[in-house]
């Protein structure tokens, strides 16, 4: 679609190859961020409809708003993977109100918060501890 925004993921993407500061401070695939997964799977209900599965393959910083006028707009899955690898935690279920704001296509005028909503099922199978 020609006229919708950038989103989350798109936009930590350029400020990282860009040079600018993030939480991370570079790009790195899921294996390199998360060594201690083996398999990853995320289940996603947006707004009370199914929105998708999503493994290790398909897992970025970011899961993305899919709402057309939402600019920087998703969650951070990868903040409640960091936490649940940090707590060794195999499953959690949770929501995240969408980060974003409806606006102008480059984003400079706001017309308030996106109201999207998420819920997810996050279930994580991991590596053998070595001995």
């Amino acid at each position: 679609m020609a006229d919708e925004r950038k989103k989350a993921q798109e936009l930590m993407v350029e400020r990282v190859k860009s040079g600018s500061s993030v939480l991370g401070g570079e790009l790195q695939t899921f294996a390199a961020a998360f060594p201690q997964i083996a398999h990853a799977r995320v289940e996603l209900t947006v707004d009370g409809r199914p929105g998708g599965v999503y493994n290790e393959t398909f897992l970025g910083e970011y899961i993305n708003c899919r709402k057309p006028l939402c600019h920087d707009g998703g969650f951070s899955i990868g903040a409640v993977l960091r936490e649940m690898t940090a707590r060794r935690e195999s499953t959690r279920k949770g929501n995240a109100c969408c980060r974003g704001n409806e606006g102008s296509k480059g984003g400079r005028r706001v017309y308030g918060p996106c109201s999207v909503f998420f819920e997810y099922a996050v279930t994580i199978e991991y590596r053998p501890d070595p001995v």
